[in-house]
């Protein structure tokens, strides 16, 4: 193989994988920002987080001596963050949003949309915890989703 060849061929290489690295940089340092925000969030509010849960750029966080849930939302950019006081916590549970899609044989099919945590508080108000957006998340991670939001109920009611 000629030098000319071997360089050409690396420098291919080079393009291709670029964009790749790049990619996964800008990801990780917005998923630092986001983790530097929700320990800012859960200190200025004398919240020390004993467990913990990140996935994209959402953090769920519990401290069970206060008995305060923190959770952040960054993919929905418009989301305040939430601190719950589960002790004004009612009930929890699963919600999922689904729609009807006509599926390739003309049958109409359930698709999930959204999927998490719907939170009733003792004074009527409902609050709902993103863990799955079609919108942001892959479809093949809501089986992953479904389990980590059961988990987080879970978390909760033994916290209450």
């Amino acid at each position: 193989m000629s030098l000319t060849a071997l360089i050409v061929a690396l420098g291919l290489v080079v393009l291709f994988v670029a964009p790749f690295v790049i990619a996964m940089r800008n990801s990780r340092g917005k998923s630092k920002k986001v983790a530097e925000e929700f320990a800012q969030i859960a200190s200025s509010n004398g919240i020390n987080i004993k467990e913990t849960d990140a996935w994209r750029l959402r953090i769920i966080g519990i401290d069970s001596d206060s008995k305060k849930l923190v959770y952040i939302d960054r993919d929905h950019k418009n989301i305040n963050p939430q601190i719950i006081d589960i002790s004004q916590i009612n009930s929890s549970s699963i919600y999922k949003a689904t729609e009807a899609q006509l599926a390739a044989d003309g049958s109409n099919t359930q698709v999930v949309n959204a999927l998490g945590i719907q939170i009733a508080l003792n004074d009527g108000k409902n609050i709902k915890l993103s863990f799955y957006d079609a919108a942001y998340d892959n479809y093949h991670e809501m089986g992953e989703m479904t389990f980590k939001a059961e988990r987080w109920i879970k978390k909760i009611n033994a916290t209450k």
